[in-house]
């Protein structure tokens, strides 16, 4: 059985499709690398995340954390 039927595969259609399936495991990648090096963001010298320094970024994983745990399932 392919995995795309011929009349609705277009360009269009595989490289939309693509484009998210590589953004997906890209995000899982630096979630990997985030856990073995211990940084967050792109780079020390630009780290591309929100202002608030360390304090504020911990303050804000914890809440999430918070969040998921009380979360159904969490």
């Amino acid at each position: 059985m392919p995995w795309w039927r011929e009349p609705d595969t277009t360009l269009h259609h595989l490289l939309v499709h693509m484009g998210f399936e590589t953004a997906r495991h890209a995000g899982h990648l630096d979630i990997l690398r985030e856990q073995l090096d211990g940084q967050a963001g792109w780079s020390p010298e630009h780290p591309n995340l929100p202002e608030g320094g360390a304090d504020h970024w911990a303050a804000y994983v914890a809440r999430l954390r918070e969040i998921a745990e009380r979360s159904p399932g969490g």
